[in-house]
């Protein structure tokens, strides 16, 4: 469907960045989510292994999320890792005895919500521009929770319910890919060839689900 066209107000690099993840083939906030982490931990590996300050934060979350330190280890950098979990480690050993539940959250997650909650913003301010409607278009639809999340900030509730028309549509078209292709499985139809979009839907609906992180 098309949005309405608005006048377009001053831009800043964040819009282009969101323009630039509206063209990948994912839930464009995941995108950037998983963009702003790995630009984070390459700069912790290189920079801020041994920041005091940085150790701290670390050291009261626990160490990253379950997510986050996956991502990590995906980056392949042992010795950053082992400085940091040497660290962590120590600081576990002396406080084993009065150990309990993480006092702080994941710093990295952190940081993402706070990125994400800016780029939310910039959405807002911009999606009914004419390079914007364009973009969406052809882009993916949002992941589940960042949907539920850009709609709970869109106070007119026409403009919301447009982008309610426009996730709809997406998930629609999503939907009909996913029955042709367990359609195509029976064995009387196993000869019909099975289209890209289709193979894939399946992925793309659980990405949907949880969100594409990885």
């Amino acid at each position: 469907m098309k949005f309405r066209r608005k006048k377009s107000p001053e831009r800043h690099l964040s819009y282009f960045h969101l323009l630039e993840a509206l063209h990948e083939q994912a839930c464009a906030f995941c995108f950037l989510e998983r963009r702003t982490a790995a630009k984070y931990l390459e700069g912790l590996f290189y920079e801020q292994v041994n920041d005091p300050c940085t150790r701290s934060k670390l050291r009261l979350a626990g160490g990253f999320c379950r997510e986050h330190t996956r991502m990590a280890e995906a980056l392949g950098n042992p010795l950053g890792l082992s400085i940091i979990f040497e660290d962590l480690l120590n600081s576990a050993i002396a406080e084993l005895s009065s150990i309990g539940a993480k006092s702080a959250r994941c710093p990295l997650c952190e940081i993402v919500a706070q990125r994400t909650e800016l780029t939310f913003q910039v959405f807002l301010q911009h999606w009914q521009e004419t390079d914007f409607t364009d973009a969406l278009d052809s882009a993916a639809p949002f992941c589940l929770n960042h949907f539920w999340l850009l709609t709970k900030r869109i106070k007119d509730g026409q403009e919301r319910q447009h982008l309610l028309e426009w996730e709809r549509t997406k998930l629609s078209a999503l939907q009909k890919y996913l029955e042709e292709f367990i359609r195509k499985q029976n064995y009387a139809h196993k000869k019909e060839p099975v289209l890209e979009q289709e193979a894939t839907a399946w992925r793309k609906v659980m990405q949907w689900f949880i969100g594409d992180h990885w």
